[in-house]
């Protein structure tokens, strides 16, 4: 397959009881819902897909060194954690262009200037897209242009964005088809591990059978990670919603049953996930 094309997923879960989201009443504790056609469906939003999907990605992205992603925290790469070498090295190319291309020893450059500016490298893009067009200093310039490299290296961001530009990926909202009912819990005193008195309450949830999701993955994502994300799914499973730690929302991947397609103009070829899970390409 070829890296500049779109691929669509069909993906496929099994699971028992979950929660997500959702208001609280009282002792009680409601399961988020959309109407559809006057009906009331318990969902899985595609924010707590994207959530948990990339809890997993960071993980992984860090634990095999990917990029700039040792230095990913809290959705940024701060400057006590950079030090990647081909990025810093990537910076410093970027901004002796720069200069060299405007001609400009001030402390301060102009915004419009900046956006005449045309540098053969992707992240220069980014970079000029996001500068103001008032003057701002080389030090303001020189901490966009590092931002924009530690972003643009790290798979977790080009996969699912960062402060300087969009994802790469998307997920559907998943409608949830299934046996709807209350569970009771009692809050447990984690001091002596005794039931608190008066502290009964419940939680509505869905038995589902079968639960699709659809992904787009489009060409500037990491592809390589997100097969990483998925092959871990399928050996580990995902966590979805509330009281995981009562046990529900825990999700498996149907590989069997779970698709991907490589778009072709109109049309798409379909192919199992299997393949591409384990294809080199």
């Amino acid at each position: 397959m070829s890296e500049k094309v779109i691929r669509l997923f069909k993906l496929s879960f099994k699971g028992d009881s979950l929660r997500v989201g959702g208001e609280r009443e009282g002792s009680t504790l409601y399961q988020l819902k959309y109407k559809v056609k006057a009906r009331e469906v318990p969902v899985i939003p595609n924010s707590s897909w994207k959530g948990v999907f990339k809890r997993i990605s960071e993980e992984i992205s860090k634990g095999k060194g990917m990029g700039t992603a040792l230095s990913h925290d809290n959705d940024d790469h701060p400057k006590e954690l950079r030090g990647n070498k081909e990025a810093d090295e990537r910076v410093t190319r970027i901004l002796e262009r720069v200069r060299e291309t405007i001609d400009n020893e001030r402390n301060e450059v102009n915004g419009t200037q900046l956006k005449g500016v045309d540098i053969d490298d992707e992240v220069w893009t980014i970079v000029r897209s996001n500068v103001p067009a008032a003057e701002i200093t080389w030090g303001d310039l020189e901490e966009l242009t590092a931002r924009a490299v530690y972003y643009y290296m790290c798979p977790v961001e080009r996969l699912y964005g960062s402060k300087l530009f969009a994802s790469s990926i998307s997920f559907s909202d998943s409608l949830v088809e299934g046996n709807v009912s209350f569970q009771p819990h009692v809050v447990l005193d984690r001091t002596f591990g005794a039931q608190k008195e008066k502290h009964l309450f419940e939680e509505e949830v869905v038995e589902p059978s079968i639960i699709s999701l659809k992904v787009v993955l489009r060409p500037e994502g990491d592809v390589q990670l997100w097969k990483y994300t998925l092959r871990y799914v399928e050996k580990m499973g995902i966590a979805v919603g509330g009281s995981k730690s009562r046990g529900l929302g825990h999700l498996t991947l149907d590989v069997e049953e779970s698709k991907v397609g490589e778009v072709d103009g109109v049309d798409v070829k379909w192919d199992g996930l299997t393949k591409f899970l384990w294809s080199k390409s």
